[in-house]
């Protein structure tokens, strides 16, 4: 919550930690991963991608996702698993 340009701080497991308010990826880093399901808006955010991208890997089966009705939400679990399957280690320098 933003009160005249100060930010205000959000709670995670006892302990305040500062929450930039103008940047979704970070709150969402904030959040814990077993209790959090973001929509196709936040996910496309975080992961600096075009919601369209979200919807098409959603429906290629690429990224799991919870169906509530119409609603679709993809749990932090699908993200980090995305993250953590595209992360290739750096090469060696040869000397």
């Amino acid at each position: 919550m933003v009160l005249h340009g100060y930010t205000t701080h959000k709670r995670v497991e006892d302990q305040a930690l500062p929450v930039n308010t103008g940047s979704v990826a970070q709150e969402v880093l904030l959040m814990k991963e077993s209790d959090s399901n973001l929509t196709v808006d936040q996910t496309a955010k975080v992961l600096n991608l075009s919601p369209f991208t979200i919807r098409a890997w959603i429906g290629q089966r690429r990224l799991g996702h919870v169906r509530l009705g119409r609603a679709i939400r993809v749990p932090m679990s699908e993200i980090n698993r995305l993250l953590e399957a595209g992360t290739r280690p750096a090469k060696r320098e040869r000397h």
